[in-house]
């Protein structure tokens, strides 16, 4: 039953945790998006860099060590990673590689810090999985995600853009850090059409409040790279 399988899933998190002293487990009573438990673990975070990944995301660790090298040796606050889109049916998956967009604007953009690097980062998907973080940078900045049911990751994703000092990113080529999962026969948020859909507007809300009240940012954010993100 799913109850046992609960269970048993909350029983194996605790043993993971219990026996890797580095990794914290947060179990709640009940479900809340994805944002709320991300910002539940934001003050906990002690390592140099950091990456939220989805329950439906799978990790290259080589290329993920790979991207933290780089970081580390170009002295990024923020290094965007080459991902690949896995569309999975029943007949098996199928790798497509990022999007169109998000793939012309990495052939745009260079692994050496650049004011480019900024306008281009903006016009991102705002995925939370295609960059890897300098945590000092969160913690300083109070960089939060957005607690709405959808569109979380928006306020995540124009806050680090815009709080950054040195932005970068790994050529398209390389091999993607990140493989997210798009299910045909699995219900996933991205396709939830109900109500909870309209929480966008005040995910866009909350996050142009968080732009204005803040000189830096709002120097920072182009105003065009903003409307064109709200308006379409």
């Amino acid at each position: 039953t799913s109850l046992q399988v609960t269970s048993l899933q909350v029983a194996y998190e605790q043993e993971f945790a219990r026996t890797r002293p580095h990794v914290c487990n947060i179990t709640l009573p009940s479900p809340r998006p994805a944002g709320v438990l991300r910002n539940l673990a934001m003050p906990l975070i002690s390592g140099e860099y950091t990456i939220f990944v989805d329950a439906d995301d799978g990790i290259d660790a080589g290329a993920l060590d790979l991207a933290v090298r780089v970081a580390k040796k170009r002295n990024t606050d923020i290094l965007f990673l080459p991902y690949s889109l896995a569309y999975v049916s029943d007949s098996g998956a199928e790798l497509r590689g990022m999007n169109a967009a998000d793939r012309a604007l990495f052939l745009r953009s260079t692994e050496y810090v650049s004011s480019a690097n900024r306008a281009n980062a903006y016009q991102l998907v705002p995925y939370p999985w295609n960059r890897i973080v300098r945590s000092s940078l969160l913690h300083d900045e109070g960089i939060y995600f957005g607690a709405s049911a959808v569109q979380n990751d928006v306020q995540y994703h124009f806050h680090t853009v815009s709080a950054a000092r040195n932005i970068a990113f790994l050529p398209a080529d390389k091999p993607a850090v990140c493989i997210h999962h798009k299910f045909e026969n699995r219900m996933q948020l991205t396709r939830d059409a109900s109500a909870s859909r309209l929480e966008m507007i005040g995910a866009i809300q909350l996050t142009h409040r968080m732009l204005v009240q803040s000189p830096k940012y709002r120097r920072a954010l182009p105003v065009w790279a903003w409307k064109n993100f709200v308006n379409h």
